[in-house]
């Protein structure tokens, strides 16, 4: 006998919320079919990448644009503008989406669904999560992440960030002074020079049991030299010593400037404007607690 099955977005088989959207998902023929609904004002960056600890997003989409407008907007700093009728190829490059204008957007997705937006609730996540608490270690978690504009320092131009541990407890900015003092020693100089653009960028990371400030800028052409200092409970900022160094949390921002400097500085003939403005809030958007 052969079975027809129907299905309606009105019944969905999963739905995943988020700040100002939602995605509704079903699931057919060994296909996943995703409904994003967002509202005016939303954008990937602010609204859905913190839970998941990501400042772009990674998954590849092809989709159908019914209502809305949005536009997608890469790290090189390429803007895609998605309009109804609108069939769409997002490349699995990290990148943000934000809604244009006062309607709500709603879009299909043919690819990308099972991922998208997803919480870590599958038996592999859950088996390492056992694992990992078997050692000892906490499980991983999201850290919220905040973008608080550029600093000049010793003629360099440094995009600010912080990360925290604790999200409902602001980050101190004026805590970390003396840590980032530290590190600002080991800055070369002067800070442009035929092989260094005197751009980089420093984290304000409020940790478990300490604070970390950390400074990395980009130096002989394609090279990202870091210094770390820590505050840990009680204590006075100091260099890192021995093995300490940058994290997961921290790896997932380097990531994210690795991936701008490349497309700007280095694929665009040094363009250190465009690589500031990836950190501006005109691409990728950090609620900012200045």
């Amino acid at each position: 006998m052969i079975e027809t099955i129907l299905k309606r977005f009105d019944s969905p088989d999963e739905v995943r919320t988020f700040e100002k959207g939602r995605f509704e998902i079903v699931r057919l023929g060994g296909q996943t079919i995703g409904r994003a609904t967002y509202e005016p004002g939303w954008r990937w960056s602010e609204h859905v990448g913190p839970a998941a600890g990501l400042a772009l997003c990674p998954v590849e989409h092809v989709g159908l644009v019914l209502e809305g407008v949005a536009t997608a907007e890469f790290a090189d700093g390429r803007v895609v503008r998605l309009e109804p009728g609108t069939i769409f190829h997002i490349p699995p490059v990290p990148h943000d989406s934000r809604v244009i204008g006062d309607e709500r957007y709603v879009s299909l997705h043919f690819l990308g669904g099972d991922s998208y937006a997803a919480a870590k609730t599958s038996a592999a996540a859950r088996a390492s999560e056992s694992a990992r608490n078997a050692l000892g270690f906490e499980p991983y978690r999201p850290r919220r992440v905040q973008f608080h504009g550029l600093r000049e320092v010793e003629g360099y131009r440094l995009k600010h960030y912080s990360i925290a541990y604790r999200p409902d407890e602001p980050i101190r900015h004026d805590d970390f002074e003396r840590g980032f003092a530290l590190a600002f020693d080991a800055l070369p100089r002067p800070a442009r020079s035929s092989v260094r653009p005197g751009v980089g960028f420093m984290i304000a990371h409020q940790g478990r049991g300490a604070d970390y400030a950390v400074l990395a800028w980009w130096d002989r052409e394609n090279e990202l030299p870091i210094r770390v200092s820590i505050r840990e409970s009680g204590g006075a900022w100091r260099a890192a010593r021995g093995g300490e160094s940058v994290c997961v949390w921290d790896l997932d921002l380097i990531r994210t400037e690795r991936d701008a400097y490349v497309a700007t500085v280095l694929a665009r003939g040094g363009d250190t404007d465009a690589y500031l403005a990836l950190g501006d809030g005109t691409r990728h958007r950090f609620p900012a607690d200045r």
